[in-house]
């Protein structure tokens, strides 16, 4: 599987949309042929995807594209190191925000539209989310929704170590078990 790291575009960075702020997006591609990082590096996209994330996470932000030729699934992640998130889920309790993360899945979800839309309608079946590590814990925090998922939905379910763990999503947030928002909420900060 290949495996390459190149910040995106590699050769200039996107142009600065009037008032908005940007923040560097760096991506490492695995099983991704360069016909197909020359399409995830489109610059109108990017500079889509960078204003879009600016608000929510310290760059530079790390992306994620896999594609597994085996299984012929794709995925795009953002990968949030420890204090990555400008502005952390909430939590109350057992309850987490994870709604808090939606303009994050959304702004992956409309950067996958437009790299599909633009070049190859394939691209919309990739899965988007987050992965974060925190020590020993390994987590992805996916999209729900109708397929292809637009982001605005944050899956209730989240996945430490390869393990779901399922709260209850209420319009509080998502409220999990003792041990699963143990789990989880170690993910977050």
């Amino acid at each position: 599987m290949e495996r390459l790291t190149a910040a995106a575009p590699s050769n200039a960075a996107p142009p600065a949309v009037e008032g908005a702020a940007l923040v560097p997006v760096e991506i490492t591609w695995e099983g991704v042929g360069p016909l197909h990082q020359s399409y995830f590096s489109d610059r109108e996209a990017m500079t889509a995807l960078s204003v879009a994330l600016a608000p929510y996470l310290s760059g530079p932000v790390q992306l994620f594209i896999r594609y597994d030729n085996k299984t012929f699934l794709g995925q795009i992640r953002v990968r949030v190191p420890p204090g990555g998130f400008l502005r952390p889920p909430a939590e109350s309790g057992r309850t987490i925000q994870l709604a808090e993360l939606a303009p994050i899945t959304t702004a992956l979800a409309s950067y996958r539209h437009a790299i599909a839309s633009r070049f190859d309608v394939r691209v919309d079946g990739f899965a988007v989310g987050l992965e974060l590590y925190r020590g020993p814990s390994s987590c992805v925090i996916n999209v729900g929704g109708a397929p292809p998922p637009d982001g605005r939905v944050v899956s209730p379910c989240v996945l430490v170590n390869g393990v779901e763990h399922c709260g209850e999503p209420s319009a509080t947030g998502v409220t999990f078990g003792e041990d699963a928002f143990k789990k989880v909420s170690e993910c977050l900060p």
